[in-house]
């Protein structure tokens, strides 16, 4: 029985040393931390905006960045290098007639790159980390003008404080070295980053928020929607100037 089980170790040991010198020097940066699934954090940036309008147009465009982030000392840097993370964009929700893209649709994560592989936060610290970002560009088209009730409170597509819901999405396949010696789970996992957008409602040109009263109302100018004309915050004080003259000439 001792001698099988021997052998059995020995057996073990030689697939594990077989695996070692395939993974190369993936295997060296997996000295220490388990290695087992490895996380990996996406994050969508587009500056410290809150809410985005069309200020008039038919579309508006963010310019933002997308990163990709391991840490390598918790979770180790364990992949396949001949299967390097595919990272590729999507539109979650989105109001019908609005249209958001991201552009490039998709990336290749250089995850072998050396150049992306350095310390975490302060040099005294010693931490390594895996950091890639590359630019990108948000589009948000609008196809058509919203109806007042597609707007309203209680609408599927807007918030509490009266934007639209507009979420993009960013995803990466895994890359996992030899699943077959160390297991499906042995290498970089699936990421997922998501941003969310809060844009705000136009109708002929003119953007649409609740009031003092958590009343939908035009922030400024007049409104033209598929059921006609509806009055802009001038016609009331259109109404007191002609009321004041009369009163003045009557005297």
């Amino acid at each position: 029985m001792s001698v099988s089980v021997r052998s059995l170790a020995f057996a073990a040991a030689f697939v594990l040393l077989a695996g070692l010198v395939v993974s190369g020097s993936a295997a060296a940066h997996c000295a220490g931390p388990p290695c087992g699934p490895i996380p990996v954090v996406i994050d969508f940036k587009t500056g410290d905006k809150k809410k985005f309008s069309f200020e008039g147009q038919d579309a508006f465009t963010l310019d933002g960045t997308i990163s990709v982030y391991i840490d390598i000392d918790q979770n180790g840097f364990w992949y396949d290098p001949e299967k390097p993370p595919q990272l590729t964009f999507q539109t979650n929700k989105q109001p019908p007639w609005l249209k958001a893209r991201v552009e490039p649709d998709h990336f290749e994560v250089p995850i072998a790159d050396p150049q992306y592989v350095g310390p975490e936060g302060s040099p005294d610290q010693m931490q390594s980390q895996f950091y890639w970002e590359a630019p990108i560009k948000i589009t948000v088209k609008k196809l058509r003008d919203p109806t007042q009730q597609e707007i309203a409170k209680g609408s599927p597509w807007v918030r509490s404080d009266g934007t639209l819901r507009v979420i993009l999405s960013a995803s990466s396949t895994s890359s996992v070295l030899a699943p077959e010696v160390f297991g499906p789970n042995m290498g970089l996992q699936e990421g997922y980053g998501i941003k969310d957008l809060h844009v705000i409602p136009t109708i002929g040109g003119v953007d649409w928020l609740p009031n003092g009263n958590g009343e939908l109302a035009p922030l400024s100018g007049s409104l033209t929607d598929a059921k006609g004309a509806a009055p802009g915050p001038w016609l009331g004080a259109f109404l007191v100037a002609v009321v004041a003259l009369a009163y003045w000439r009557r005297r």
